[in-house]
């Protein structure tokens, strides 16, 4: 979902939409003491979408993601950056920054928090699978997470995030908010200190209200805490 659904839309990101939304096909969960495959069936004989269509468009999704397996047994080839460019530059960069921290600092500015970003466009000799380009990230961040969307016809959405925005287990819902993070304290007792500092600091209230704000159309009771890593 877009952060500003008033801003222009960069060429990149137009196939996406304001938002997207998605129910998987096929979805398989790696536990810690076993794996799940789960296939999602829909079917309505009064939209000519029978149960036969349904199966047979599942099979075929089965055999696409075999033929997927197979390409990732593959050695990905060396690539070589021909040419890179970073928008905006770095002395546009440190400027925005400047201007949001003086807002920011403001007395009478109703600014809390504000993210900047940047683009970094590559051009490089040769083309990537989005596959291989997401099992290298895996492989080279086990700590962090990684998701891969694209729709059809669009290009590819790779992400690869030190948080877990969320994990469900029945009712239970958890997330990670990283906005909120310290170092580790020399004692037990400096890392309460820290927990107790985070809980009432300006960035993890805002992440709070945040959450609190997206779930308030579902009746849900939240309790927050901080993890010592």
């Amino acid at each position: 979902m877009r952060f500003d659904a008033r801003t222009v839309v960069a060429p990149e990101w137009e196939d996406f939409g304001s938002f997207y939304f998605i129910v998987p096909q096929v979805e398989f969960d790696q536990l810690q003491e076993s794996s799940m495959l789960a296939l999602t069936i829909a079917w309505d004989n009064n939209l000519l979408w029978t149960w036969q269509k349904a199966m047979d468009e599942l099979k075929a999704t089965l055999q696409q993601i075999s033929s997927c397996f197979g390409r990732l047994r593959k050695l990905d080839p060396k690539t070589t950056i021909i040419s890179f460019q970073h928008f905006p530059s770095k002395g546009s960069w440190d400027i925005s920054v400047k201007r949001a921290l003086e807002i920011i600092n403001g007395r009478e500015s109703e600014l809390v928090k504000v993210v900047l970003a940047r683009c970094s466009k590559y051009i490089i000799d040769t083309t990537t699978d989005p596959l291989v380009l997401l099992a290298s990230l895996k492989a080279e961040s086990q700590n962090a997470y990684q998701f891969y969307i694209q729709p059809p016809g669009a290009p590819a959405f790779i992400g690869n995030t030190p948080e877990q925005l969320f994990h469900r287990k029945c009712f239970h819902v958890t997330s990670e908010a990283l906005a909120g993070t310290r170092a580790r304290g020399v004692t037990k007792a400096e890392d309460l200190q820290i927990g107790q500092d985070l809980l009432f600091r300006l960035l993890f209230s805002v992440s709070i209200s945040s959450i609190k704000k997206c779930f308030s159309s579902i009746k849900l009771r939240f309790t927050f805490s901080c993890l010592h890593v």
